[in-house]
């Protein structure tokens, strides 16, 4: 569980450096997934300055595997954090928070 929210608060706190929030959705933020997806603001000088948002505090239940995908609904301020888990959860975390803005169970597959 403590190795989760280092990693997803880690994630979040990469944020600042997008500049104008954008919603990544696909891999690399590229439908050809072709793994060239770059950060322009997001240089090894910014990065040395970043620490762990302690007022983002995240809970979720299995271990995350996959590549959490940050989403900015039209019309919002703030995003939202995708998460599927082992455990056949998949979550929408307010970005800001860390809390759970929806929660669902998939289906086991037989």
């Amino acid at each position: 569980m403590r190795m989760r929210t280092w990693f997803l608060t880690t994630m979040l706190a990469l944020l600042p450096a997008i500049g104008t929030a954008q919603s990544v959705v696909t891999y690399h933020n590229s439908l050809e997934r072709h793994g060239r997806y770059t950060v322009s603001g997001l240089t090894l000088d910014a990065a040395a300055g970043m620490h762990i948002d302690r007022h983002f505090q995240a809970s979720i239940k299995g271990h995350v595997y996959a590549q959490p995908l940050y989403w900015l609904p039209a019309g919002k301020t703030t995003g939202r954090v995708i998460v599927a888990t082992e455990s056949n959860l998949v979550y929408a975390l307010d970005s800001v928070t860390g809390s759970v803005t929806w929660k669902t169970e998939l289906p086991r597959s037989p």
